[in-house]
């Protein structure tokens, strides 16, 4: 069992409430909280990154990766997508897309 904090990741990870746990498609592993944002432990080279805040809470609730390769967050106040077109290492800009409304068809 291991506990991951602020001692053993550089600082990078906080005390926190964690809300979800994604793996992609490289085997980084996505963390969303309820209340200190989005941050990725990236395998290749055993480091944390910390994202930015989305949205005014800091939540990030739900990671999804689509086909296209891009992660998807869901927050309390929306949808959030990291496009993924730089290689691995650059932190890619992130891109709010808000909330969408859908036709019925």
């Amino acid at each position: 069992f291991l506990a991951f904090n602020q001692d053993n990741t550089d600082g990078v990870f906080p005390k926190t409430t964690v809300k979800s746990l994604f793996e992609d498609d490289r085997g980084d592993i996505w963390i969303g909280t309820w209340s200190q944002g989005l941050f990725r432990y990236e395998k290749r080279t055993g480091k944390y990154r910390k994202y930015p805040q989305m949205n005014s809470g800091n939540s990030a609730h739900v990671v999804f990766q689509d086909s296209h390769k891009n992660i998807w967050v869901g927050t309390d106040n929306g949808l959030n997508c990291i496009i993924r077109r730089k290689p691995l290492g650059q932190h890619s800009p992130m891109m709010k897309i808000g909330r969408v409304q859908f036709p019925i068809i």
